[in-house]
């Protein structure tokens, strides 16, 4: 089956944490809420979501990760977990 996206979670230093493949493109913004969300209650400070972006900031601990819906192509690192 091809994969159209990739949720991404990233470093403040572009290395890739994290990557989730979303099986249908109309499941990508609500996926996309739905991280959100999640980074919230686990008491990350995210960036508002809107203006049809796909992607948001979170701050924690100073730490900050940036959460995106990717293309597929744009995403094919080896050794990354999913």
């Amino acid at each position: 089956m091809a994969v159209p996206a990739i949720l991404t979670v990233m470093d403040s230093a572009g290395r890739v944490l994290r990557t989730e493949d979303l099986s249908a493109l109309a499941q990508a913004a609500e996926r996309l809420r739905e991280a959100h969300r999640n980074y919230q209650a686990q008491g990350w400070n995210c960036a508002p979501l809107g203006g049809g972006r796909l992607n948001f900031m979170a701050e924690k601990a100073g730490k900050r990760i940036v959460i995106a819906i990717r293309p597929r192509a744009a995403c094919a690192a080896p050794g990354v977990s999913r």
